[in-house]
């Protein structure tokens, strides 16, 4: 069994469950935002998965740092919610949003300022950290880059 920096991406594909079926997509829906008549009002937001299909991504263009293929992305952004850290002055933002890449890799050396947590529709990727440790991902996956996080993308498969 080794270390899951020595797996290599054909064994993390067979480790992968097999039969996921396609279930068919729901009826075009826009996006909505509600909000509760609770004590303290909240919005509820909702997009159906047609929202964030690649045709409806902006294209951001090739990544100009590419090491190894021809990396280019497009995204589209869901919401963004202003907040106020309780008893500070802080000012933060909370997004959330599609993104798209073909396969490539770049470094990425500079810390992320912020966290950030992805759920993998489709495509494969390998988060590699300064250290070398590789973290392999997939159809299926939650990812979360703390802040802080720097090292290595790698998109072995169209994401």
């Amino acid at each position: 069994t080794g270390s899951p920096s020595a797996l290599s991406f054909n064994s993390y594909l067979s480790s992968l469950s097999e039969g996921a079926t396609n279930t068919p997509l729901p009826p075009r829906v826009e996006p909505t935002a509600h909000q509760t008549s609770n004590p303290t009002p909240i919005t509820f937001h909702h997009a159906p998965q047609s929202y964030f299909a690649l045709s409806e991504l902006t294209p951001k263009g090739p990544r100009e740092n590419a090491d190894v293929g021809n990396p280019h992305d497009a995204s589209r952004k869901f919401i963004s919610i202003p907040f106020t850290t309780s008893g500070t002055n802080s000012h933060n933002e909370i997004s959330s949003g599609s993104w798209w890449c073909a396969a490539g890799g770049w470094p990425s050396p500079r810390q992320r300022a912020t966290t950030e947590i992805f759920y993998v529709f489709s495509g494969h990727g390998c988060l590699t950290d300064l250290d070398g440790w590789k973290h392999y991902f997939g159809p299926g996956d939650t990812v979360i880059l703390p802040k802080g996080w720097s090292g290595r993308w790698d998109v072995l498969e169209d994401v």
